[in-house]
Formats: structure tokens, C-alpha cells, sequence
């Protein structure tokens, strides 16, 4: 079962790290350096990536902002943004990436002229919002400089993404990474037009 959206990720290069601007209101709650990249991340990179560093931020009210940062990002186009506080995504076909993204526990609250409006996912303050949009193409990778996955929380990841396979979307294994000191399963799965999804669990300690 989804629990919530748990954070959206913006990927870079590690050289890029100091020179990337403080969102008002964020502030660092930790950063993981060096973490292995797992083999379940291998299909979402342009080239291979031994390992990535993790600043997490956070603000009152705010959806969590996990920064990735791998040896070497590509620019490409933009598929995901946060303005604000509403989610943006593009897609080719906004019905098709709505019916995706719904999966998550999102439902529609309305179509007008700028695209889907989704509701639902509650985050710290409130409600999350997402809007989906039309774009003439759609280009989502993990190494790619932007906006790059969102990340739910589920009671468990395996059984998460054994339900989205069982609908017709690919997806990964799950594997262990513990960060910040908690061990996690972790997979992926990906939307009808490459969108991104990271699915995590936080692995219970078993009792002494």
C-alpha cells in the first residue's frame, strides 16, 4: 500500500552541488556521500554510475527535496518541475501519465486548458497537487540534470511493485540500501512515457 509521497528528486552532476542556489525556506536535514547504486537503477541511467551522494531538504509545510548528485549529469529536456507547491509533469499524452500516476493513490480533480489537475498523496502541510500537462515529448532519466523521480512510501515495496507489474508497467526488484542509518528496500518502476518511480520501504528491526 502507498503510504505518501515521501519526496521528488532533482539530479546533478557532484561538481554542481556548491553552486546550486538554497530553496527559500529549506533546510539540510542530512546528506549520505558515496551510497553504491543499486542494480535496480542501472536501466535509468544514460551511463553507468558507481555510486551517488544524497543531500535531503526539508521545509515546514513543504514536499521533502532529495538532491542526488552523480559524477556526471546530461542536460535533456524537462519533463518534471516543482512550482511552488504543485508538481509539474509533461507528458505527450496527460491522460495516459494521469491513469499512471493515479496508481499512486493521486485522483483527478479536474481537466481544463493547461492540463490534469491530480489530488491527493498528503504530504506535511497538506494535500499534494499535480498537474499534468501536454509536451511534445517526454525524457526522464535518473542521470539527467533537472528534476528527475518522485519517490513514494509504501508498507511494502515488493508487494508495491508486484501490483504495478501486474498492471502492465515495468518495473525492478526491490533492494536493500540503508540511508541515514535506516535500511530500506528500495525499486523502481517506470510510467507509459518513462516517467520515474521510486517505491520505498523502511525495513522493520526484527525483535530481540
Amino acid at each position: 500500500m502507498i503510504i505518501k509521497l515521501d519526496h521528488i528528486s532533482f539530479s546533478c552532476g557532484k561538481s554542481q552541488i556548491s553552486s546550486l542556489p538554497p530553496a527559500a525556506g529549506y533546510e539540510l536535514q542530512f546528506r549520505e556521500l558515496s551510497l553504491k547504486n543499486l542494480r535496480c537503477k542501472e536501466s535509468f541511467f544514460r551511463r553507468p554510475q558507481p555510486d551517488h551522494d544524497i543531500y535531503l531538504y526539508e521545509r515546514k509545510g513543504g514536499l521533502p527535496v532529495e538532491i542526488t548528485a552523480y559524477d556526471t549529469c546530461f542536460c535533456g529536456t524537462d519533463s518534471l518541475a516543482l512550482k511552488e507547491d504543485t508538481i509539474m509533469v509533461y507528458s505527450p499524452e496527460p491522460y495516459k501519465t494521469a491513469e499512471f500516476l493515479m496508481m499512486f493513490g493521486l485522483k483527478k480533480e479536474r481537466a481544463d486548458a493547461d492540463g490534469l489537475l491530480l489530488i491527493g498523496g498528503f504530504v506535511i502541510g497538506g494535500p499534494l497537487t499535480v498537474r499534468v500537462s501536454q509536451a511534445d515529448s517526454a525524457e526522464w532519466m535518473l542521470d539527467k540534470t533537472g528534476w528527475s523521480s518522485l519517490g513514494f512510501l509504501s508498507n511494502d515495496s515488493q508487494r508495491e511493485l508486484a501490483r504495478l507489474s501486474a498492471a502492465g508497467y515495468e518495473t525492478t526488484d526491490a533492494e536493500e540500501l540503508e540511508v541515514n542509518q535506516k535500511p530500506m528496500n528500495i525499486g523502481f518502476c517506470r510510467g507509459p512515457f518513462g516517467e520515474i518511480i521510486e517505491i520505498i520501504s523502511i525495513k522493520r528491526s526484527s525483535a530481540k
